[in-house]
């Protein structure tokens, strides 16, 4: 095999290997999302790229990835303020002043954050909103 041929293999193994690392953990439940807005500031901002994962428990203090009743293909990434008597979330934005008006089941909780990459997720939020953040 010459150096042309070598360089070929290390290619294709690299990209499965990537492939790999991408198809994995969309396996396991984990969600891959660019965050759009700042509620949630300073700590998770526009442009992040977040990893959330399947939670069999949600407390108090977890930030939860959720659908909005108003939008409903639309996720938010708060965190969860309080568990009501009866299950029912309230969450907030860190940076927003008050609670969420509508409390969340956890039906409509869709995983808890585990990772923030800062700025991964840039490139995707300009070309849907076309503005830098």
């Amino acid at each position: 095999m010459d150096a042309t041929e070598r360089e070929g293999v290390r290619g294709r193994v690299l990209v499965g290997l990537l492939l790999l690392g991408m198809i994995t953990p969309v396996a396991f439940g984990w969600r891959f999302s660019v965050v759009a807005s700042g509620s949630m500031r300073p700590g998770v901002r526009p442009g992040d790229l977040v990893v959330t994962v399947p939670a069999d428990e949600l407390r108090p203090g977890d930030v939860i990835r959720f659908h909005d009743r108003n939008r409903p293909r639309r996720a938010l990434l708060h965190r969860i303020a309080r568990v009501r008597a009866d299950g029912l979330l309230i969450t907030k934005g860190d940076a927003n002043a008050v609670v969420d008006r509508a409390p969340i089941p956890r039906s409509a909780v869709s995983g808890v954050l585990r990772l923030r990459i800062p700025y991964a997720g840039l490139p995707v939020l300009w070309l849907l909103t076309r503005t830098a953040r």
